[in-house]
C-alpha cells in the first residue's frame, strides 16, 4: 500500500506545481485585488508570526492542543470514537478506534485556529455589523494565526512523525503541500480578489492542463531516448 501511495504522490506533483503557479498568478495580478490593504495586513500578520516564532517562546501547548483536537475532530467526523486524549507542551496523542489518511494528516491540513478566529469574527459581525469597520484588525489576526499554523507545520515536516511514517513520507508531504496550497488559493480568491468564479476555474484548469502536458512531454522524451 505504501508503494501505491508513493506512486500516487508522484502523479500529484504536476498538480502541486500547477497549484503553486496558480497562487503566484492570483497574488501577482494586482488589478484583481479588490482591497490591497487587506492583503497587506494579512501579510504583516504572517511576518509578525515568523518574527515571534523565531525570537519569542513558542506556544507549544496551544499548538499541541489544537493538533490533537483536530485529530479528535477528524475521528468524530469519520464516525469513530476517541478513548484517550493528551496534550502538553512536550507533546500529545489520542487513542481512537479508527484511522485513515484524513485522520492522520488532518492537523496539517485543517487550520484550526484561523478557522476559529474566522468563526468568532462572523459571530461578532452578526451581533454588531459595525465591527466590519475594523476588518483590517481581523485580517492581521488571521495572518498571525495562519503564520503560526504554517510555521509549526513546517517545523514538523522533517521530523519522524508517526502521522507521516504510517502512510509514507513522500505521500504525506505531497498531500499536505497540495491541500495547503489550495486552501491559500481559495482564501486569496475569496478574500482578496475580484476574480469571478468562471475565471478562477478557467485559470485553475489552464494551469493544471499545462502542468500535465509538460510532464507528459517530458516522459515521452525520456522514454523515447531510452528506446
Amino acid at each position: 500500500m505504501k508503494f501505491l501511495k508513493f506512486c500516487f504522490a508522484l502523479l500529484l506533483w504536476p498538480l502541486l506545481f500547477a497549484s503553486i503557479q496558480l497562487s503566484t498568478d492570483l497574488i501577482s495580478h494586482q488589478q484583481g485585488v479588490k482591497e490591497p490593504f487587506d492583503l497587506i495586513l494579512f501579510a504583516a500578520g504572517v511576518v509578525t508570526a515568523a518574527i515571534a516564532f523565531a525570537l519569542l517562546p513558542k506556544p507549544n501547548w496551544l499548538y499541541v492542543f489544537g493538533h490533537e483536537s483536530t485529530h479528535a475532530l477528524a475521528v468524530w467526523l469519520s464516525r469513530g470514537k476517541v478513548s484517550e486524549f493528551k496534550a502538553s507542551s512536550e507533546g500529545g496523542y489520542i487513542v481512537a478506534d479508527k484511522n485513515s489518511t484524513w485522520i492522520s494528516l488532518s492537523p496539517y491540513l485543517v487550520p484550526l485556529y484561523p478557522l476559529l478566529i474566522t468563526f468568532l469574527w462572523w459571530i461578532a459581525l452578526l451581533i454588531d455589523p459595525s465591527l466590519f469597520d475594523y476588518k483590517l484588525v481581523f485580517f492581521y489576526c488571521i495572518g498571525v494565526a495562519w503564520g503560526y499554523h504554517w510555521l509549526f507545520t513546517g517545523q514538523l515536516l522533517f521530523t519522524p512523525q508517526p502521522d507521516f511514517i504510517e502512510h509514507g513520507r513522500l505521500y504525506s508531504l505531497t498531500v499536505i503541500a497540495l491541500i495547503n496550497v489550495w486552501i491559500i488559493n481559495l482564501a486569496v480568491w475569496i478574500l482578496f480578489t475580484s476574480i469571478s468564479l468562471p475565471d478562477f476555474l478557467q485559470r485553475s484548469k489552464d494551469q493544471i492542463l499545462f502542468a500535465y502536458q509538460i510532464t507528459g512531454r517530458w516522459f515521452i522524451d525520456v522514454f523515447g531516448a531510452l528506446i
